[in-house]
């Protein structure tokens, strides 16, 4: 185990490097400049020029890629062109509201579509199977900004029982959730069907069936545990996404997020924020995948690990 581990954290600082040159590389090559943004309109050739040097934008972009790596290791991403604060700081403020719409999110999904996933399994080829996979389909093909926008002018703008935007209570966690966790509910419950009825046609549960063990008990303690690992990875994967920034939800209902706090840092090319943000979000994605790669032992005892 302590090799393996050792291996994937050398394997991890090398995909950091990568995420952190590929987000510096991405955003200098889209059109705009930082300093004619942040200056008022009509500002003087010799103002931009100042202020460019200011941000260190005037350097070669190779020493500005090493000069940002070695800032990084420190936790240092810069200030913010916006807040004129340090990047890390505003990022990090943000995590909290995001990582409580990824959990609830997640949360409702999987304690809808697992069940719903088992019964479809257990019932293939049936009306319950037929009906619920179709809404399935559905939920992975809705556009979440379009549902957002119906969920905001159903629940909040006709009946009145839930306000449009923002974070405070819970109240104005229900539609963002929801939204969020429409496309998760539907991939989970199609994997855990999929899973499940690979599952069922093994020997062992039909061994299991056969010494007259309770229907429930072969689908839950036989057949569930042992098809659950495709699931674990897939919310794993879906939850480091999320943690990165539910973009489209997080505009649609003015949620404070760290979707939000990118979307409108690339609109003014502040480069630190979105640094920050990108190389955070990957560092949390990269220790998520270890931590689902751990759990698989744990699942399933006969994987190990050398």
């Amino acid at each position: 185990m302590g090799s393996y581990l050792a291996r994937r954290l050398v394997q991890s600082v090398f995909t950091l490097v990568g995420v952190s040159l590929v987000v510096f590389l991405v955003l200098r090559i889209i059109p705009g400049d930082p300093a004619r943004l942040l200056l008022p309109e009509g500002a003087s050739p010799e103002e931009i020029t100042r202020l460019r040097t200011k941000l260190g934008l005037e350097q070669a972009l190779p020493i500005q890629y090493l000069i940002f790596l070695r800032d990084a290791v420190r936790g240092d991403f810069g200030r913010s062109y916006q807040y004129d604060e340090p990047a890390l700081g505003i990022v990090l403020e943000k995590v909290p509201a995001t990582a409580e719409l990824t959990v609830y999110a997640l949360l409702f999904a999987i304690l809808v579509a697992v069940p719903i996933g088992v019964l479809a399994a257990t019932r293939r080829q049936t009306v319950f199977d037929y009906g619920t996979m179709g809404f399935a389909f559905l939920g992975q093909s809705m556009p979440s900004f379009w549902l957002g926008i119906m969920l905001i002018l159903v629940l909040a703008v006709g009946l009145r029982l839930l306000p449009t935007s923002g974070r405070g209570t819970w109240q104005h966690l229900v539609m963002p959730a929801l939204t969020l966790a429409s496309f998760q509910m539907a991939l989970i419950a199609r994997l855990v069907r999929s899973s499940m009825l690979e599952v069922l046609r093994e020997d062992y549960v039909r061994t299991a069936r056969g010494k007259g063990l309770p229907a429930r008990t072969v689908v839950l303690r036989h057949a569930l545990r042992n098809s659950i690992i495709p699931v674990v990875t897939v919310i794993g994967l879906q939850f480091g996404t999320l943690l990165g920034g539910a973009v489209i939800t997080e505009t649609v209902f003015n949620w404070p997020g760290v979707g939000k706090l990118v979307v409108d840092a690339i609109y003014i090319r502040d480069y630190p924020i979105v640094q920050a943000v990108l190389v955070v979000s990957g560092t949390a994605f990269v220790l998520i995948n270890l931590l689902i790669d751990l759990s698989y032992s744990y699942l399933d005892p006969r994987i190990r690990y050398a």
